[in-house]
C-alpha cells in the first residue's frame, strides 16, 4: 500500500473539520520563554493547567475560570483523587518493599553472614557424601530412563475412557503373569504350562479359539475354577464344556460376540474380567484408543522402546566406567577438601566480583558519553514530500525500498513539521516530513572500548581462575603435614602478577576477539533488519550460534590452559598445546568429571539457596515475628544463589585443577616413597600409582 496515497487521502478526510476549528476558535498560544516550539505546539488544552507533585512528575490540575464554574469544593475533590491515586500507585508498592527490608534488616545481615557459612558447611559434608549424591544421580537418571519409557509405552495402548494408571496396571501385571509363567515352565518341563505355552496365540472371532494357560485377569485376579462357578448354569453343559475346553480355571471366550476372553475371578467384589494372553502386554481396545491415530500410537510406543532400551545402554556404560566414576568421586572429593583447608580462597572470586562491579560501572559512564554523541551529519536536513520516502516503503511486487532517514542502526523517527513545510514553487507539492536523529549511535570509538571491556572481563575471569589453579597446584604437591599452613593464595598472587599476566592477557585477548565479532555479528544483524534483509538477517544469526560454540570451547580451552600455566610454568601458547592434547589423551575422564562437576553444582546451588532462605526466615521471624517475610526471603534467594554460584565457582576450578594435578602425578610414575614426603590427597590414595609404578601401571 503506497504510504502517500494514505496521507493523501486522510488529509482531504479531515480538510473541513481543520476549516471549521480554524475558522470558529481562537486559541492563544504560550510564551516562546514557556514553550519553545512552534504556536500551533503550544496551545494549552482549554480548562486544563499542570501542577507538580514530586520532583519528576505532574498531574493534570484546573484552571481558574473551570474551578470557578465548578465550585470549590467538587474541583478539590477531582483534583485530589487524580493527585492520591496518581502517586499512590507509583509509590505504595515500592514502599512496602522498602519498608518491609528496613524492618528486618538486622536479620537480613545476620543472614547473609550465615549464607558463606552455610556454603563452607556444604562443602565439608559434601566431601563425605558425595559419592552417595552421585551414586544416587546415576540410579536417578536410571529411574527416569524406566519411567518415561514405561509411560510413553503405556500410553501408546491406552484405551479411550481407561485412566493411564490403570492401564500401566494392567500392562505390569500382564508383564508379572508373563514372567511367572515363563518361570514355572522353565522349572516343570512337563507341567501343563510348559506343554500348552506355544497356544498362547488367539484365534477364531472374539479369541474364541484360544488354549493357552492364561489364569489371571488383566488386573491380576485370580481366575474362578468354571466347574466351581455356579453364577452361569449354561457354561456346565456337557456340550460347552467340550467345545470350548474350559478346563480348571484357565481364561477362555465361551460367549458368542464377546470380543475377548475372560473369566470368573475369586474376588467377591468383581464378578468377572477380561484377561490377557501371556505375552501380550496390551488389550484390543475395542471402543477406541485415547491417542487417535496409529501412527501417532506406533511413534509413542517406539520412543518408550528406545527409552528403555537406553536404560540398558546407561547401566551398561556406569558398569564399564566405573573406575572413573571412582577416580572422579576422590577428585570431587579433593577439592572440597582444598576449599576446606584454604577459605581465604573464597576472597578471591569476591574480589573479582567488587572489581568488576567498579569496572562495569566507570565503563558504562564513558560508553553512555560516547554513544550519546550523534554526529550533526548523521540525519538529513531535507523536509520529504512522503512518509514513505522519509521512512520507506513497499512496492507493488513486495520489495521493500529504504527511505532517507533510515539509513543505519540504530534508527531515530520520521516526524511531520506541519509548521515549517517547504513548498514546490513548480509543483506546489508541500513537503513536511523530516528525519529525527537517533538518540545514541555506534561508531569506531564505541567499537574500541567496547573491545577494552571484552578483553578486561576476560582478563579478570582469567586472573581468578590462575589463582585458584595456582593455590590448588601448590596444596596438591606440599606434604600432608603443611597442607593446611603452606602459604597458597597470597604466593598464587605473587605468581600471577610477576610471572604470568602476560599470558592471562593474551588468552583474554584471543577470546574478547571472538567475542566481538560474534557481537559485531548482532550489529550486522539490527542493520540488515533495517534493511528489510530476511536472507542476511538468517545468515548472520547462524554466523552468531557458530561463534558462540567456538566461545565456548576457547573458554573451556582457555581454563585448561591456565591450569597448565600454573603448574608447570609454560608460556600459554605452549600451556594451551598442552591442555588440548592433555583432554584428548583423557578425553573420558574429563568427560565424567565434568558430567559429574555439573551434577554436584546444580545439588550445591540448590541446598545451599534453600538453607540461605529456610534459615533466613527463622531468623526474620523469631527477631522481627510482627513483620511480612516474602520480600526478605526473595531477597534471601538472591543472597544465596549468589553466594552457592561463588562457592561452586571455586569449587569447580579446584576440580578441574585437582584432576590435572593427579594426571601430572599418574603420568611421572606416582609420589616419593618416604612417607615423611608423601603429598598425594588422602581421597585420592589408593588411586594414585604407588611409588616406582611406570607410567602404564597407574593408568585406569
Amino acid at each position: 500500500m503506497d504510504a502517500t496515497n494514505d496521507f493523501s487521502s486522510d488529509n482531504d478526510k479531515y480538510t473541513n473539520i481543520k476549516t471549521l476549528l480554524a475558522s470558529s476558535f481562537t486559541f492563544q498560544a504560550l510564551g516562546a520563554d514557556v514553550c519553545p516550539y512552534p504556536a500551533s505546539k503550544c496551545v494549552p488544552m482549554p480548562g486544563v493547567d499542570f501542577t507538580a507533585i514530586g520532583e519528576y512528575f505532574c498531574t493534570f490540575a484546573m484552571t481558574a475560570a473551570v474551578m470557578d464554574s465548578l465550585g470549590g469544593a467538587a474541583s478539590s475533590a477531582l483534583e485530589g483523587n487524580a493527585v492520591s491515586d496518581f502517586a499512590g500507585s507509583s509509590t505504595e508498592t515500592l514502599g512496602e518493599w522498602v519498608g518491609e527490608i528496613q524492618a528486618c534488616m538486622t536479620g537480613i545481615i545476620i543472614t547473609c553472614f550465615c549464607a558463606f557459612v552455610i556454603g563452607l558447611v556444604f562443602l565439608v559434608i559434601l566431601r563425605f557424601a558425595i559419592g552417595c549424591c552421585v551414586y544416587s544421580a546415576i540410579c536417578g537418571v536410571w529411574i527416569m530412563f524406566i519411567a518415561a519409557g514405561a509411560l510413553c509405552y503405556v500410553r501408546s495402548g491406552q484405551c479411550a475412557g481407561v485412566g493411564l494408571l490403570e492401564s500401566g496396571q494392567n500392562t505390569a501385571s500382564a508383564a508379572q503373569t508373563a514372567g511367572t509363567t515363563i518361570a514355572e515352565a522353565s522349572a516343570d518341563s512337563g507341567s501343563l504350562a510348559m506343554n500348552a505355552f506355544d497356544s498362547e496365540a488367539c484365534s477364531g472371532p472374539g479369541c474364541s479359539g484360544y488354549r493357552g494357560v492364561q489364569d489371571e485377569t488383566q488386573s491380576g485376579k485370580t481366575c474362578m475354577a468354571w466347574a466351581d462357578q455356579t453364577i452361569n448354569a449354561t457354561l456346565k453343559t456337557t456340550t460347552m464344556v467340550t467345545a470350548y475346553d474350559l478346563q480348571k480355571n484357565l481364561c477362555r471366550n465361551p460367549m458368542h460376540g464377546f470380543f475377548t476372553i475372560w473369566c470368573y475371578t475369586t474376588d467377591p467384589s468383581v464378578l468377572w474380567e477380561t484377561c490377557l494372553p501371556i505375552g501380550v502386554l496390551q488389550p484390543e481396545c475395542p471402543d477406541g484408543y485415547e491417542v487417535e491415530g496409529e501412527m501417532a500410537r506406533d511413534v509413542i510406543m517406539w520412543c518408550g522402546i528406545i527409552l528403555l532400551f537406553c536404560s540398558l545402554l546407561w547401566i551398561l556404560a556406569v558398569w564399564c566406567f566405573m573406575s572413573q566414576i571412582r577416580l572422579a568421586i576422590a577428585i570431587n572429593k579433593v577439592a572440597a577438601q582444598f576449599v576446606y583447608n584454604t577459605p581465604q580462597i573464597l576472597v578471591v572470586p569476591l574480589v573479582q566480583v567488587v572489581m568488576g562491579i567498579v569496572w562495569c560501572l566507570l565503563w558504562s559512564l564513558c560508553a553512555m558519553f560516547l554513544i550519546s554523541q550523534v554526529p550533526d551529519e548523521r540525519t538529513p536536513k531535507t523536509a520529504y514530500v512522503s512518509y514513505g520516502e522519509a521512512y520507506g516503503s513497499y512496492d507493488a511486487e513486495g520489495t521493500w525500498t529504504v527511505g532517507a532517514c533510515i539509513g543505519d542502526w540504530p534508527v531515530g523517527a520520521v516526524w511531520k513539521d506541519e509548521d515549517a513545510c517547504v513548498v514546490d514553487a513548480t509543483t506546489g507539492v508541500a513537503a513536511c516530513w523530516k528525519c529525527f536523529p537517533p538518540r545514541f549511535v555506534f561508531d569506531y570509538r564505541f567499537a574500541y572500548i567496547f573491545f577494552s571491556f571484552l578483553w578486561t572481563n576476560a582478563l579478570m575471569i582469567a586472573a581468578g581462575q590462575f589463582i585458584i589453579a595456582a593455590a590448588v597446584g601448590i596444596w596438591f604437591f606440599t606434604k600432608h603435614s603443611e597442607k593446611r599452613t603452606t602459604y597458597k593464595v597470597g604466593k598464587a598472587v605473587k605468581w600471577f602478577f610477576r610471572y604470568h599476566f602476560g599470558s592471562a592477557a593474551f588468552g583474554a585477548f584471543i577470546l574478547a576477539v571472538v567475542q566481538f565479532i560474534r557481537y559485531l555479528m548482532m550489529y550486522f544483524e539490527q542493520q540488515a533488519k533495517v534493511q528489510k534483509n530476511k536472507v542476511m538477517e538468517i545468515a548472520l544469526k547462524i554466523g552468531q550460534c557458530l561463534i558462540a560454540c567456538l566461545e565456548r570451547c576457547i573458554k573451556f580451552l582457555n581454563k585448561n590452559a591456565y591450569i597448565q600455566v600454573a603448574l608447570k610454568g609454560t608460556n600459554f601458547c605452549r600451556s594451551a598445546m598442552n591442555a588440548f592434547s592433555l583432554i584428548i589423551r583423557n578425553i573420558i575422564r574429563f568427560g565424567i568429571v565434568a558430567g559429574l562437576s555439573c551434577i554436584t553444582e546444580n545439588i550445591g546451588i540448590m541446598c545451599i539457596t534453600i538453607a540461605t532462605t529456610t534459615l533466613g526466615y527463622l531468623i526474620v521471624k523469631g527477631l522481627h515475628p510482627d513483620s511480612n517475610p516474602v520480600v526478605p526471603c526473595i531477597l534471601f534467594i538472591f543472597v544465596g544463589y549468589i553466594v552457592a554460584k561463588l562457592y561452586m565457582a571455586v569449587f569447580l576450578m579446584a576440580v578441574d585443577c585437582s584432576l590435572q594435578c593427579y594426571i601430572m602425578v599418574e603420568e611421572t610414575g606416582g609420589e616419593p616413597g618416604n612417607d615423611d614426603d608423601k603429598y598425594v590427597p588422602g581421597p585420592l590414595i589408593g588411586i594414585c600409582p604407588a611409588d616406582g609404578a611406570s607410567k602404564d601401571d597407574g593408568k585406569e
